[in-house]
């Protein structure tokens, strides 16, 4: 709930917690997903900006940004102040939004300026999440990453992503029961999502929900119960078909911080470099099924290259790195490497 005339998202959340406390033990699927994933959710991104909406009684109308007080006159002024949460991100940031505090998608002073943006920074990067679903209304459509704004490039998981958007879409019915979710790619701009995988490497989708900003009273609980299907569909991804895989010193075999690319896939100039956890050296990350070349490095290290094969679940892998020092220089041959289909 990055904007607070968009409460679904919020009812959706806490629709979701219920229904994993309510059938934990009791339900096979919901127990084994407690049991095996890590699961954080927020319900609500933007507290102060909804509770300023409830307390006016929606006649300010229908708030959508949090209360940055833009003129710093101790006061809100709903004319001007006030933050659009999802236009303040850092990512290719001037390409989206307003740089007029009175707009209702005034982008900030800077990327990241905003606290609540802030928390939702720091926990992803310190939790380092493979998958992220943001709600939003209206509109009955998934966004996924991306279209590169002026090219159209799209991004380097646009396989995957595209996917599982299409997936998610054909197990959402619309509330008129007129069809199904659409769903589309998203600019690569300011936003939550475009951040998300650009920097840190999550893939998010942003889902549209529903006809209005805030339906009527009836028609809440079904669309959040729609919702929840499409959610389950994305647990049921992170199953596979991908990789998840261990970054090792070869000589300690503790665990390492270290780059990991798919040499067929990752394109750097539009993505930062996607890093093992620096405490556990896992990463995950998930692909169509194919063959695929994974590339590790670190400072300090020989980088190691390895072919694998992917189905129809999660590959396993291990890779170990070893460190240059005391190592005699030597020259090294990737592209022969590849071709010969040989470990290193």
């Amino acid at each position: 709930m990055h904007h607070a005339r968009e409460p679904l998202g919020n009812e959706i959340c806490l629709a979701f917690i219920d229904y994993l406390l309510s059938n934990y033990g009791v339900e096979e699927k919901v127990t084994s997903l407690v049991n095996n994933y890590e699961i954080w959710i927020i319900p609500i991104l933007n507290p102060e900006g909804y509770k300023y909406l409830v307390d006016n009684n929606l006649s300010s109308p229908w708030w959508r940004k949090n209360l940055r007080d833009n003129n710093n006159n101790g006061l809100i002024d709903p004319g001007y102040d006030g933050v659009d949460l999802n236009r303040n991100y850092d990512f290719n940031w001037t390409r989206l939004g307003s740089t007029n505090p009175a707009s209702w998608t005034y982008q900030g002073p800077a990327p990241f300026t905003e606290k609540e943006t802030q928390a939702k920074r720091d926990l992803t990067l310190n939790e380092k999440f493979v998958a992220s679903v943001s709600y939003h209304s209206y509109g009955e459509v998934i966004l996924y990453q991306w279209s590169w704004p002026d090219s159209g490039l799209r991004a380097p998981d646009d396989d995957v992503t595209w996917t599982i958007a299409m997936q998610t879409a054909r197990r959402i019915p619309r509330l008129r029961r007129e069809g199904i979710y659409s769903f589309q790619r998203q600019t690569a701009a300011s936003q939550s999502g475009p951040w998300m995988y650009g920097v840190a490497g999550v893939l998010e989708f942003l889902v549209e929900t529903g006809t209005s900003f805030i339906p009527l009273g009836p028609e809440i609980q079904e669309i959040v119960t729609d919702n929840l299907q499409g959610l389950f569909y994305l647990f049921d991804r992170l199953k596979g078909p991908g990789v998840r895989g261990k970054i090792l010193d070869w000589k300690t075999k503790q665990p390492l911080e270290a780059v990991v690319s798919i040499i067929e896939k990752d394109d750097f100039r539009y993505i930062y470099p996607r890093r093992s956890h620096p405490q556990t050296g896992t990463f995950i990350r998930l692909l169509e099924p194919g063959e695929y070349t994974i590339k590790v490095s670190a400072p300090g290290y020989q980088s190691n290259w390895r072919k694998i094969q992917i189905k129809d679940k999660m590959e396993d892998v291990t890779l170990y790195l070893l460190s240059l020092e005391g190592v005699q220089p030597r020259f090294f041959n990737p592209e022969t490497w590849r071709k010969s289909g040989q470990k290193r």
